[in-house]
């Protein structure tokens, strides 16, 4: 039994120095990864930012054309067609606009997603 104690402490010390060495070698990895998780952060926070802008802009949109609506049956009722065609057209210019900010936000994160680079926001 005494004969093993040397041989257990090498053991043991060999354990020990392995352990240390796997900690070692996860820490030194641990910069460059949360330098990338930084940068996937802020990515995805540049990415929100652009859709909550698109969907801010179409609500803003939305609300001008029910105040023009609004403004325009009170100035004259009678020409209600009229005013119906001017928002329609008003609509189809806003679907357009969100059509092309939305195709930005998603060039945008195309190019980040291939450069490792944060998506600039649109809005």
């Amino acid at each position: 039994m005494l004969k093993l104690i040397p041989v257990m402490r090498k053991l043991a010390n060999e354990r020990e120095k392995t352990i240390d060495d796997e900690r070692r070698g996860d820490m030194a990895e641990m910069p460059k990864e949360i330098a990338d998780l930084k940068a996937e952060i802020a990515t995805m926070r540049a990415s929100h930012d652009a859709e909550i802008g698109i969907m801010r802009h179409r609500a803003n949109n939305a609300t001008m054309c029910i105040d023009a609506l609004l403004m325009l049956l009170k100035a004259a009722p009678d020409k209600v067609a009229d005013h119906i065609e001017t928002i329609a057209a008003m609509r189809e210019r806003h679907r357009q606009e969100e059509a092309v900010e939305k195709g930005t936000a998603a060039g945008a994160k195309i190019i980040a997603a291939g450069n490792g680079q944060p998506a600039a926001a649109t809005s």
